[in-house]
């Protein structure tokens, strides 16, 4: 008997040259990807196997749901945000949304009809919402009126930058640190050009990680502050100190947490020394602010 054995893949391979498709295996199932990197799959596997593809753009409008239909959407040319309704349906009905194209300003809603939930939460409100490409969900009716996530394949946001040149920072003044080095940037969250700061577009938890360091040495029982601003107020620091009749101490300030944050947040670095003297960052160990979103 002959078999044809694929090896399973851990993510999309890359887009295939002019003119040709690429078939590979993931966890899920079998996927393909055309010649525009757009992903499709799983196929023909069951749970979605049997749906029927619909390919749209969305740009001024709400999109509806329609059962046993995969919704493969270009969402880059949206104006504003937009809702993915789900409408009623019957017990294990499937309806999936898949982003071919993300946004970098704008999110795909995905909520209820008048009346629906989602995973049992409150009717006609928000579950999530999309925006990086390539991000997919499947959702099950379990009754006329709910229908639940059987796939679940959002994308973490991921923000990380750092000030790679000098900054003075005046002694005992609390000083944003002005981030101008975009290191990663998943989800179109980090804003160094404009805001200094990494933006949140999607509600969740986040871990946050920070650290601040100056140029120049601590002298007895001076101290170095590395401060997480959300939304221009202070929610968390942690400070390095020089011990008493110690001088000449190059220092850094570290700290890690996690934080429940809403979409339209936005998380900065601020920077707090007490040198007794106007001092510049480090351009060795650059002040950095990290994000990372736990789905």
């Amino acid at each position: 008997m002959a078999e044809l054995i694929m090896q399973e893949e851990a993510s999309a391979p890359s887009t295939p040259a002019s003119g040709k498709w690429v078939a590979y295996f993931k966890s899920d199932g079998l996927y393909i990807k055309d010649d525009a990197g757009t992903e499709l799959g799983p196929l023909g596997v069951g749970g979605g196997g049997g749906l029927t593809n619909s390919i749209a753009s969305v740009t001024t409008s709400n999109v509806t749901g329609v059962v046993g239909t995969r919704h493969i959407l270009n969402v880059s040319g949206m104006t504003a945000n937009r809702n993915f309704v789900l409408p009623a349906g019957a017990a294990d009905d499937e309806i999936e949304v898949n982003l071919s194209v993300g946004d970098a300003t704008y999110a795909l809603i995905l909520i209820g009809d008048t009346g629906i939930s989602i995973n049992g939460g409150t009717a006609a409100t928000e579950w999530s919402r999309l925006f990086v490409t390539g991000e997919t969900v499947r959702f099950v009716a379990t009754s006329a009126s709910n229908w639940n996530v059987v796939l679940d394949g959002r994308k973490s946001s991921v923000g990380s930058a750092n000030r790679n040149t000098t900054q003075s920072i005046t002694t005992a003044t609390l000083t944003k640190a002005s981030l101008n080095n975009s290191l990663s940037n998943v989800g179109d969250v980090v804003d160094v050009v404009t805001n200094n700061r990494i933006n949140i577009r999607r509600t969740g938890q986040y871990s946050v990680s920070a650290l601040t360091a100056i140029a120049f040495t601590l002298d007895d029982q001076e101290q170095l502050q590395c401060l997480i601003y959300v939304n221009g107020v202070i929610v968390t620091y942690s400070a390095s100190w020089v011990s008493a009749g110690v001088s000449d101490r190059v220092i850094v300030a570290t700290m890690s947490t996690v934080l429940s944050l809403t979409a339209g947040d936005y998380v900065e670095l601020w920077i707090y020394h007490t040198e007794g003297a106007s001092q510049n960052t480090n351009t060795t160990i650059y002040p950095a602010l990290s994000l990372f979103e736990i789905l």
